[in-house]
């Protein structure tokens, strides 16, 4: 398992160069990085400067966030992604909320996602709402589910495997 520092920094520009530097060498070592900021600018500007920071621009991974109230629509993703190889969340307020995060990422909720997303896409809409039958829909959805997860479960399991020192 990755055990890195714990960093905790007031919003000075130094500070900041800090924690993005900090994220740019555990990126380049394979691991994951999740950064937590109380202020919801500050949160911002480290997503923006961490999507133009040359060691994110490697094709590895993805930078998620600022998770905070405007995308908590997004948190299901956020969260099943966050602990991947070369993920990047940056997240204001999860702290106390029960949250778990899976090294690797979360193989469910990433098949459930993309299942969503390609049923949507093969059959030019979303599911009927709440209470309604929709068969058609479930039988698409569940068979692009047992595809997506078989993949995810492989990909998670090869992504938990402890990060180099």
């Amino acid at each position: 398992m990755c055990h890195g520092p714990t960093w905790c920094i007031s919003a000075s520009k130094a500070k900041l160069d800090a924690v993005i530097a900090q994220a740019a060498r555990e990126h380049r070592r394979g691991r994951p990085v999740v950064i937590g900021e109380q202020d919801p600018v500050i949160a911002a500007e480290i997503v923006r400067r961490l999507k133009i920071h040359p060691d994110f621009q490697d094709g590895v991974g993805e930078i998620l966030g600022p998770l905070d109230a405007r995308t908590e629509d997004r948190e299901r993703e956020y969260v099943a992604k966050a602990l991947r190889k070369g993920y990047a969340l940056v997240t204001t307020k999860i702290t106390g909320r029960g949250t778990d995060f899976l090294l690797g990422g979360d193989p469910e909720v990433l098949a459930e996602l993309d299942a969503i997303k390609e049923t949507i896409t093969t059959m030019g809409r979303a599911r009927r709402p709440e209470g309604e039958p929709d068969p058609e829909w479930d039988q698409k959805f569940g068979f692009f589910y047992g595809q997506k997860y078989d993949v995810y479960k492989e990909i998670c399991k090869k992504e938990k495997r402890p990060c180099s020192p």
